[in-house]
């Protein structure tokens, strides 16, 4: 069987990741609910609250793509980079349900160059905040503000709150 149940009772296809309606809350539910990190943060630190975060660094024509970066992984969990690279196919499931995700979302193209780079920084903020161990912080980042994690509940309220408010003002 290549099914999962989703939050809202719905039967996600592994197969046909393209012939799923997608609603935000199998997206919202699911991602506050992974950890970053394969769970080695200092505290829990959700893949929903990480994509609000990229998504207000953007600009606005920017901001659903950042709030949407990491959807593939409400289907997929939070694999670590290093992990991913070594499970070859892998990747190419990722890819194609973020497009699906991305499609049924009104975004038919490939994320823009500057998500990367903000997940760049992001990403050295959340290591300085979130993990156990002391790196150098780019001097011009040092001043980003510190990242207080959110509980998975809280998490899916501020996903949702910041999908219904860049969904608005388009």
């Amino acid at each position: 069987m290549n099914t999962i149940l989703t939050i809202t009772g719905r039967t996600f296809d592994y197969n046909n990741p393209e012939g799923f309606n997608y609603s935000i809350e199998d997206i919202a539910h699911p991602l506050s609910n992974i950890c970053r990190f394969g769970g080695h943060c200092r505290s829990f630190y959700s893949v929903a609250q990480h994509s609000v975060i990229i998504a207000n660094l953007l600009p606005k024509e920017l901001q659903m793509e950042g709030l949407f970066h990491d959807a593939s992984e409400a289907f997929t969990v939070d694999i670590p980079k290093p992990l991913k690279v070594l499970l070859g196919d892998y990747n190419v499931l990722e890819k194609r349900i973020l497009t699906a995700v991305l499609n049924h979302f009104g975004i038919f193209h490939e994320l823009s160059p500057e998500i990367k780079r903000v997940e760049n920084i992001v990403y050295e903020v959340e290591v300085r905040d979130l993990m156990n161990t002391t790196i150098p912080v780019t001097p011009k980042f040092s001043e980003f503000e510190t990242i207080d994690p959110l509980p998975p509940k809280e998490a899916k309220e501020l996903f949702l709150a910041t999908f219904y408010r860049i969904r608005d003002e388009k």
